[in-house]
């Protein structure tokens, strides 16, 4: 089980990842196609019911032509 810190953080990260998506007007399933992770667990990870795998974020930031570390720079940054 994640700590609590850790556990901001991922949550911090998921916001990061969905306001970019939707700033970028690329639908769940758009991104599923670009990145190769599957829609339901893209579903999923937005809703927090699944803890992603650093393969899954790193392949969601690249198809939304972010750099992963741009994106955990400002979720450590927004966490409470």
């Amino acid at each position: 089980m994640p700590s609590e810190e850790a556990d901001a953080f991922l949550k911090a990260l998921v916001e990061e990842l969905k306001e970019i998506r939707a700033a970028a007007g690329v639908s769940q399933e758009q991104l599923a196609t670009q990145s190769g992770v599957d829609r339901a667990i893209i579903s999923r990870l937005e809703r927090l019911e699944r803890i992603p795998s650093i393969m899954a974020l790193y392949d969601l930031a690249r198809a939304l032509k972010v750099p992963f570390h741009l994106i955990a720079e400002k979720a450590e940054q927004r966490k409470p």
